[in-house]
């Protein structure tokens, strides 16, 4: 029972993708300059902006536009997404 509540092959996904990212190739740096390029690397590949208007949206970096703020192309408009109440204050 524990096994299934663990979600393990999700973990193990999420374990292999962090890996295969974050350990470097080599088994030692050798200066600080390789040390930038490993983290430059990681940081290119990990921490990627999301595209508005590539058909896909990127919660929470994308969400439904209101005003001039969101993705209107890939999340839609938020009062067409989410039931919204008026509220006169």
């Amino acid at each position: 029972i524990l096994y299934t509540q663990r979600q393990a092959n999700t973990a193990f996904q999420v374990h292999s993708t962090l890996a295969d990212v974050l350990v470097p190739d080599g088994t030692s740096m050798g200066s600080t300059t390789e040390v930038y390029a490993w983290l430059q690397t990681v940081l290119d590949n990990v921490w990627v902006d999301p595209k508005c208007g590539d058909g896909l949206c990127e919660a929470p970096f994308e969400f439904a536009s209101y005003s001039r703020f969101g993705c209107r192309a890939d999340c839609g408009k938020l009062q067409d997404v989410q039931d919204l109440t008026k509220v006169q204050v």
